[in-house]
């Protein structure tokens, strides 16, 4: 019975501690007629916007909009020659690591994505990154490869303009630039403001990628990162969750179709699938496809280690050298935007409830539960023990005294006989024995 009891108390609360970790759209029910917590954006853009910002530099844009079919997370920096950066694990392109291991280690990230393409395996291969890789005008892979690539050039020969680089070029010309940031990808997706997702299929190495064919890597419906430039000259990161009961990616096709909604005039696709994950300082703040290891619970997930992360800066980026950057303004301020699409083509699901929570809810009301809840439940179980010991003993003390007999001073009188103290019951005697005990006395 007490343990019935226990389990009433205990289980409600488990419950209501783990909503309450979850966010709105982790713990409630979506249908297409509702707003949702989550930013939406339809194409065209037509639905007015509900800006928040998370800090001075850092700016999250919601549009409030239909049903999604994914989940995005885009960032837009200006003046990306001082803003945004290329990094590598701490002991190198060999290595691997998280992209907040590596933000962390470099310091002054604010924002920081996965990045290129590389050579997975056990811990003791070599994670090589495949294609060429600059860091903060240093090589730090040399490889030329028949793919993609995306960079950012520094003023020279007297020219004091920095260009930004999308396209295939030869090895001789990609050694012989002056190369601030420089990373490989695989598939042009947009070109001059158009898709061109089929014309680059033509000259891409899908050696890379492992999902087989490059039809194949081309038509799958999975986590996507991309990068891009508009024609104002903000760059742009676009990463896309999936892998995920509700919504599974998206095609290249269609990230490129939404690259063009979002303003792109170039931009090309990185390293995707289960290494897509988006940090925000220590936060990270997508769902990771990758299932955290040494765990049975699905449910939780786990950044993936890689070898090259992207990298938004909130202030000027320290690391570039000062002979690239002699033209640098350190009042210059990139505006970061994040916000959640949606592409009004895809199939919706048509009235079909939604209803979900993410591994960050779950782990958050885990937490909860076993650092606040349970110890909680233990010393409320203690507690009442402790009461019903109370209780019983002062209930047997009672019967104690009413075992021992009436009150000594309230049941009679008091009479001294030899000096010591007598107690005579109170009695009500019968008339007859009344007037004999007078005629006695």
């Amino acid at each position: 019975m007490k343990f019935l009891w226990f389990a009433a108390v205990v289980a409600p609360l488990i419950l209501i501690a783990t909503c309450l970790e979850a966010t709105p759209q982790e713990r409630k029910q979506r249908t297409t007629d509702e707003v949702l917590p989550f930013s939406v954006v339809t194409f065209p853009r037509t639905a007015s916007r509900d800006k928040e910002y998370l800090s001075k530099s850092i700016l999250k844009d919601r549009v409030p909009g239909g049903f999604s079919t994914f989940v995005a997370h885009m960032y837009t920096a200006k003046d990306p020659i001082h803003h945004f950066s290329v990094l590598q694990p701490k002991r190198g392109c060999g290595t691997l690591d998280t992209p907040g291991m590596t933000a962390d280690a470099s310091g002054g990230c604010d924002v920081a994505t996965n990045g290129g393409f590389f050579i997975p395996g056990d811990d003791v291969v070599d994670h090589k990154c495949i294609g060429p890789l600059v860091s903060n005008g240093y090589w730090r892979h040399h490889e030329h490869r028949n793919n993609v690539m995306f960079g950012v050039r520094a003023p020279h020969d007297g020219d004091t303009t920095v260009s930004y680089f999308f396209g295939y070029m030869d090895e001789e010309t990609m050694e012989a630039s002056r190369w601030l940031q420089l990373v490989s990808g695989v598939v042009w997706l947009v070109k001059d403001g158009k898709v061109n997702v089929q014309n680059s299929m033509k000259y891409e190495n899908f050696t890379a990628e492992r999902s087989g064919t490059g039809e194949t890597f081309r038509n799958l419906r999975a986590p996507r990162l991309a990068v891009g430039i508009t024609k104002t000259g903000e760059l742009i990161l676009l990463a896309i969750d999936g892998s995920e009961p509700d919504w599974e990616g998206l095609t290249l096709d269609d990230v490129a179709q939404v690259l063009v909604g979002l303003g792109a005039v170039q931009a090309i696709n990185l390293d995707g699938g289960g290494s897509v994950s988006v940090f925000e300082g220590d936060d990270i703040v997508n769902v990771p496809s990758d299932v955290c290891p040494n765990t049975t619970f699905p449910k939780y997930r786990c950044a993936r280690k890689v070898s090259s992360v992207m990298c938004l800066h909130a202030y000027a980026n320290p690391r570039i050298t000062r002979t690239a950057t002699r033209h640098r303004s350190q009042t210059i301020l990139p505006s970061f935007t994040t916000f959640t699409v949606s592409v009004s083509q895809h199939a919706q699901l048509e009235g079909a409830p939604q209803s979900w929570m993410s591994s960050e809810g779950l782990q958050r009301g885990a937490i909860l539960v076993a650092e606040v809840i349970i110890p909680l439940a233990i010393v409320m179980w203690v507690g009442w023990h402790l009461l019903l010991k109370w209780r019983q003993y002062h209930a047997a003390a009672g019967d104690r005294v009413r075992l021992a007999g009436p009150d000594t001073e309230s049941d009679g009188e008091a009479s001294d006989v030899g000096g010591d103290v007598a107690v005579e019951p109170d009695v009500e005697l019968r008339p007859e024995l009344a007037s004999k005990v007078v005629e006695t006395v």
